[in-house]
């Protein structure tokens, strides 16, 4: 019996069991193409879903996603139409303003709009676009299903606050997020929070709120981003006895402060709170101190102040995870003395060589070292620094005299440095190499050590590879265009790997190691770009292409995955596994010099349209 005919003996229920626990899209589809029966088996097909794919709202950040609209309409692998159209989904809905739908299909409105879904009695995610005074009150007409609301509110002087009071019959509201791009603070009293009885986090955020105080907050809170002019009263979050994650940023005017009460954070009897960050912006006068009285269950700390203070009662026994810049360890705001068990430590803006008495108090169970930021030309460590033995991960960024490295490390990340390129053969154990960019100079390590499968090359000027060892399995590189670049039609620079590949090795088939099947390059600084994807299928091994485009301020990231179909890469599916556009490529032949030779593909995208691309076949 052969592999197909054993999978056609499966029932429907078993096939769509084991389909539905593939999470990549991608290996749905090459599963489907693998028995023809199978690909055309219309009954199944109605019962399968892409996954995360189906929703025109991005439930990470509560954004307007245009991937949906945008796959819908590059969408080219027709057999699988239906599939893409059952991953729509019917729970998570837009509560429109004129202008919302102009680039989404009239179908499509009918399926993501709150005002045109017939059975709203699934609806559970909701996302009020550009709010205005009447946005809530389609919402009126929505079940208590709704368990997400995402309100984005734009900048209008004349624009009244958010009415949340005329929402608060939703009673399983478990998530409420407001983005406000407005000047105009909020007063927390006004808004009305505590009758959200169901509601578990709470996020306010690019905008400051103001008034907060004591039972103004939501009890039944897990979680709380806030940011706020002044620092709160003492005790506003000892109501909130489930809280488990809490976030506070406090702007620039902490010193502006009139006296009435002392500056403390009393979260110190919150026996569930596992993770705390605090930032501010920066303050006019340095003499005030912010005191935060933390509970020992406090498991992941950050603290991006210079300006807050653990007292050392408040011991953290459970502390993994720590955050802190330099200055705060210095003048004693916090002490590593404090979590003895603690397994990462980042150490941010360390302008200093760190003091011995420093050095000395730091665990020695700790896993994880990052030192950020560092002094040009310092010797950030001194010479008797001594790292822990446990010590597995080490990043160190900045100008710094060379350090001994542990042989424990595992991962290294590192500003160039020819004195510890010299000793990488001595790190038998590491795996993974992140090269960071020191001069306008920068050459790749002259040895690896001997089980690397990671590398990270941010050397941003034009450069070889000489010799990537060939157990490198991930591999970074930033690219760069040919010295003269080439336009295409005037608007689209042209991006080839061939512009680092030294010539002799581009005489050999494989221009990468056998074993490196993941590729990310990173392309900045060029809006239009023309990248060479034939090299990419014909001489490497990669199955796995990102492309991280940087552009004026702007990030655009596409996946690729590359499924060579036959021997001679003659047929090939190429996929951008966020969005799912793409399709099988059937490559040209031409001779050269009497050799056949494929006809080069150039994929075609701006840095600034996500998931917008175009790939064709072009002949030089």
């Amino acid at each position: 019996m052969t592999s197909s005919s054993s999978i056609l003996s499966l029932s429907n229920l078993i096939l769509l069991h084991i389909i539905t626990d593939i999470e990549d899209n991608v290996d749905i589809i090459c599963l489907l193409l693998t028995c023809k029966k199978l690909y055309h088996y219309n009954s199944l097909k109605k019962l399968i879903q892409f996954k995360g794919i189906g929703t025109p709202i991005d439930l990470i950040d509560g954004y307007l996603s245009t991937r949906l609209e945008t796959t819908f309409n590059q969408f080219k692998l027709l057999s699988f139409k239906d599939i893409l159209v059952n991953s729509i989904s019917d729970q998570c809905v837009i509560v429109p303003w004129s202008g919302t739908f102009d680039y989404f299909s009239q179908w499509l409105q009918q399926r993501i709009s709150a005002e045109n879904i017939p059975d709203k009695s699934r609806i559970t995610t909701i996302l009020v676009h550009n709010y205005q005074k009447s946005s809530l009150k389609p919402i009126a007409d929505m079940p208590s299903s709704i368990e997400t609301l995402f309100i984005r509110h734009p900048y209008d002087p004349d624009q009244e606050v958010v009415d949340l009071g005329s929402i608060s019959f939703l009673s399983n509201l478990q998530r409420l997020e407001v983005w406000a791009d407005i000047v105009t603070t909020y007063a927390v009293g006004e808004l009305g929070l505590y009758k959200f009885v169901s509601l578990t986090e709470l996020a306010f955020k690019n905008h400051w709120v103001s008034g907060v105080g004591p039972g103004l907050l939501p009890s039944s809170l897990t979680s709380l981003s806030l940011r706020t002019k002044e620092v709160p009263p003492p005790n506003t979050f000892l109501s909130l006895t489930s809280l488990f994650n809490l976030e506070i940023f406090v702007s620039r005017t902490l010193a502006e402060r009139n006296g009435q009460y002392p500056l403390v954070i009393n979260l110190e009897s919150l026996c569930t709170l596992k993770k705390l960050k605090i930032e501010h912006g920066a303050m006019t006068d340095s003499q005030y101190k912010v005191e935060v009285t933390v509970p020992p269950s406090i498991e992941i700390l950050t603290l991006f102040s210079d300006y807050v203070q653990i007292p050392h009662r408040c011991t953290m026994p459970l502390l993994e995870r720590l955050y802190v810049r330099y200055v705060s360890l210095v003048e004693g705001d916090i002490s590593l003395l404090l979590c003895p068990s603690i397994k990462k430590l980042a150490i941010l803006r360390s302008f200093e060589t760190i003091p011995k008495w420093l050095a000395s108090t730091i665990p020695s169970t700790l896993e994880k070292l990052a030192i950020i930021e560092c002094k040009l030309g310092k010797d950030i460590l001194g010479e008797q620094f001594v790292f822990p033995p446990s010590l597995t991960h080490l990043s160190m960024d900045g100008d710094y005299e060379p350090v001994q490295l542990p042989p424990s490390l595992v991962k290294l990340e590192q500003t160039f440095n020819k004195d510890a390129a010299a000793s990488f053969d001595k790190l038998r154990h590491l795996k993974k190499l992140v090269w960071l960019e020191k001069d306008s100079n920068p050459v790749p390590p002259y040895s690896y050590p001997p089980n690397l499968e990671t590398i990270n090359l941010y050397l941003s000027k034009s450069f070889a590879i000489d010799d990537i060892p060939p157990t490198i399995k991930y591999l970074f590189m930033i690219l760069v265009p040919d010295e003269k670049p080439v336009k295409l039609f005037k608007r689209f620079t042209i991006f080839s790997i061939s512009f680092i590949i030294p010539k002799n090795i581009q005489q050999q088939q494989l221009w990468l190691p056998q074993n490196t099947t993941h590729l990310t390059l990173q392309i900045c600084n060029q809006p239009q770009v023309a990248f060479r994807l034939d090299e990419i299928i014909n001489h490497t091994n990669v199955r796995y292409l990102t492309l991280q485009m940087k552009a004026f301020q702007i990030s655009n990231v596409l996946k690729f995955t590359i499924q060579r179909l036959d021997p001679d890469n003659k047929n090939v599916l190429v996929l951008e596994t966020q969005s799912l556009l793409g399709g099988i490529i059937t490559q040209q032949r031409k001779s050269i010099n009497t050799q056949q030779q494929y006809d080069p593909i150039y994929l075609y995208f701006h840095s600034s349209m996500p998931f917008l691309f175009h790939l064709n076949t072009t002949t030089e």
